[in-house]
């Protein structure tokens, strides 16, 4: 053979080398390691016990899957935050070109959330903002972003029970759905609206939003429209911040909204809702009973 030949050989054992050792590292050393890191980080970060059953990470698509991450109370006697799978798509050669993370589609799989109301009116979040707070880590809203851009945003049945105990009430938001285009701070995607959809179901009645917003945009511009199929108002009248003079027997409320909202740095927000709505099935008497 050849001296060329030789040299095109041995390059061709150097990079077929290299892509099986990317291979060998991706597929089964990078996994192991990164739950290791994120179990331990997520777990002094939020001094609660932070648990991922499995991390798989594709190195040929850049997608990494983490599967039943659970979230538990700071005493660990039970659940705060699960979500049964965690996918994540990074867009390695873009993120290199733009100098900033960019990420293909980011999927939650049933995530599910539990929120407390304790008897003292602190909720079962409190430290976190607590320490978030002590830390002087509050987000200016008016600061620099840090650059990404966060594409095929998919929160897939997802559910919150918000327990108040105070109240010895609970409130189930469930199924829900929410598809967000994508989200960026880019400066190219700046003046582009962004278009979230939400449904769910709140105490077993239907909730629909659809929004258009530009969150890094100075003037923030949004606005949202709702549709709320005939919510069942007796669960919330114990949040009212003043005595109703009759008792409420039954009340539900329907309607469409719209919400608009701009922010105007050289003067005061403004906010606009518009849109119908109506109260079914109202029933009230005094409170002697009459």
């Amino acid at each position: 053979m050849s001296p060329r030949g030789t040299r095109i050989l041995r390059a061709f054992g150097w990079a077929a080398g290299a892509v099986a050792l990317w291979l060998a590292l991706g597929f089964f050393a990078m996994p192991p390691i990164a739950k290791h890191v994120a179990e331990r980080l997520l777990t002094a970060r939020l001094e609660r016990e932070t648990t991922i059953a499995r991390i798989a990470f594709n190195p040929l698509t850049f997608e990494a899957v983490a599967s039943n991450l659970v979230i538990n109370e700071p005493a660990g006697t039970s659940e705060f935050v699960r979500i049964d799978e965690l996918r994540v798509n990074l867009q390695a050669w873009r993120s290199l070109l733009t100098w900033a993370p960019v990420v293909h589609e980011m999927r939650f799989l049933r995530p599910q959330i539990r929120l407390i109301r304790n008897d003292d009116g602190r909720y079962n979040f409190s430290d976190l903002l607590d320490r978030r707070h002590s830390d002087g880590e509050a987000a200016d809203a008016r600061s620099q972003p840090p650059r990404f851009s966060v594409n095929n945003i998919q929160v897939l049945d997802a559910a919150v029970v918000f327990e108040d105990r105070p109240n010895a009430r609970t409130h189930i938001v469930d199924e829900i759905l929410l598809s967000v285009p994508f989200i960026s701070s880019l400066p190219a995607h700046a003046d582009i609206f962004i278009e979230p959809a939400f449904q769910a179901q709140v105490n077993g009645t239907a909730l629909s939003l659809e929004a258009k917003t530009k969150p890094f945009k100075t003037s923030r511009d949004t606005g949202i429209e709702i549709e709320l199929e005939e919510l069942d108002l007796i669960a919330f009248l114990p949040y009212l911040p003043f005595d109703l003079p009759v008792l409420v027997d039954s009340a539900r409320l329907a309607g469409n909204f719209h919400v608009d909202f701009m922010r105007d740095p050289a003067g005061p927000d403004l906010l606009t809702i518009s849109g119908r709505a109506g109260l079914y099935q109202l029933a009230a008497r005094e409170k002697d009973g009459k």
